[in-house]
């Protein structure tokens, strides 16, 4: 009995061996292993962007996130790419933590995409970037980016509204009820609405709507409706919005 005892401690300190060495050898990974490393292709279809677009998303955000300096910590490349990968496959931690190009723990996972999309959503990141024409030079020029590239007179934006599914929230909230979130297609989402460029660059965003609200109620509380509706009171009716950006 005492040989058998001995055995299972020996298991069990070479258990907790073997695990210390891994937990060092993921801290060393993190250095060594780098998504840029695959091919071109396989890195558009793991982040859904290009090498270089990816580049210029970690130069944006590096003045915003913590990057450590010691050994152990995550880069900032790291955490855009573990962020891209999960924007790009919608799967939480597991397929990311697993990923052999990132080798990041499903842990640290969810903390990389809470930074990241923090980050993203900064005014100074956010506001710089997504902006739709302020005046009527410029809606004028993106209404000849629409008729250059389609043909199509006055059009200055697609617009369509799409749901992003979310974690249910308390059914005891009383500030945001949990049935206010579910949809038409009875899950919890919430209902945003884009509008985009003849390019396909997001214009606008509007993401404050739970999934039960409807289309046209979104865009009568948007803070665009206002823009076009005085356009169309100063007779400046040549304006329109597609409704949707499928025939894209």
């Amino acid at each position: 009995m005492a040989e058998y005892e001995e055995i299972e401690l020996l298991a069990v300190i070479e258990n907790q061996e073997v695990k210390a060495e891994n937990a060092r050898f993921q801290r060393k990974l993190y250095q060594y292993q780098n998504g840029f490393n695959i091919s071109d292709r396989q890195f558009v279809k793991k982040f859904r962007l290009t090498k270089q677009l990816a580049r210029n998303l970690i130069e944006l955000v590096r003045p915003y996130v913590r990057d450590s300096t010691r050994e152990s910590s995550i880069s900032v490349e790291t955490k855009v790419l573990v962020t891209l990968n999960f924007l790009g496959t919608g799967c939480y931690q597991l397929p990311i933590g697993t990923n052999e190009h990132l080798s990041v723990s499903q842990s640290s996972v969810s903390r990389c995409i809470h930074e990241i999309l923090d980050t993203l959503n900064h005014p100074e990141v956010f506001n710089q970037h997504v902006k739709y024409p302020h005046n009527l030079q410029e809606l004028a020029d993106l209404r000849q980016q629409f008729y250059a590239m389609y043909g199509m007179p006055g059009i200055i934006g697609c617009i369509d509204c799409t749901h992003v599914a979310i974690v249910p929230p308390p059914r005891n909230d009383e500030r945001n009820p949990e049935h206010i979130y579910v949809n038409r297609k009875n899950y919890h989402s919430i209902n945003n609405q884009l509008i985009c460029s003849p390019m396909l660059k997001i214009l606008h965003v509007s993401a404050r709507f739970p999934g039960s609200s409807n289309d046209a109620h979104i865009w009568t509380n948007s803070n665009i409706e206002p823009l076009l509706r005085n356009l169309y009171n100063r007779c400046h009716n040549g304006y329109f919005y597609l409704e949707t950006l499928d025939i894209l």
